[in-house]
């Protein structure tokens, strides 16, 4: 996914968010987040926007952040045609719609910035958008796996390279990705 070619738009958004990140550098290492302890974290997002059964393999991770987290505010990033399907999840407090597209990402920024996101775990969403999106936010914790991308650098998780081939299955990605 890194060596991927960008087109004009995507080469300034990746170059955008560089300068943004030199500015600003909101990331905290990992190792705060473990100093911090569970009850500090408010509100956490999670995001899976892209096939429904992207979205069901996430649902063990929804499972383990609800138990480590009990206390949070736990809202789903998720594409808007499987709302029906997770509206009443027992782990999940609110919804936010979201298909990953370019079209309503400042929209979904502002939904974002609104709930104050202390944690963001990038169960599966696709890029350019997801990880900018999680960066914008303001959130203090970013978790994406696989961790390869070109916006690596804006992740807590970005040091210690993580691929796909390195899980057996999709639902082990998603439950790293929680851990």
């Amino acid at each position: 996914e890194s060596n991927t070619k960008m087109n004009l738009g995507e080469s300034l958004f990746y170059y955008g968010m560089r300068l943004w990140h030199f500015a600003y550098k909101t990331r905290k290492p990992q190792a705060n987040l473990n100093e911090l302890g569970t009850s500090a974290i408010k509100n956490i997002v999670l995001m899976s926007t892209t096939a429904l059964g992207d979205a069901l393999l996430s649902t063990p991770a929804m499972r383990a952040m609800r138990k480590t987290y009990p206390q949070a505010k736990i809202t789903l990033l998720l594409n808007p045609a499987y709302l029906p399907l997770f509206k009443n999840h027992a782990d999940i407090d609110d919804i936010i719609p979201y298909a990953g597209k370019t079209k309503n990402f400042i929209k979904t920024l502002c939904q974002l910035r609104k709930i104050r996101p202390d944690l963001i775990c990038i169960l599966h969403a696709n890029e350019p958008q997801a990880t900018p999106l999680a960066a914008l936010s303001g959130a203090r914790f970013i978790f994406k796996i696989p961790n390869t991308s070109r916006f690596r650098f804006l992740l807590t998780n970005n040091q210690a390279e993580k691929r796909w081939d390195d899980f057996k299955h999709g639902m082990d990605q998603r439950l790293a990705v929680a851990k």
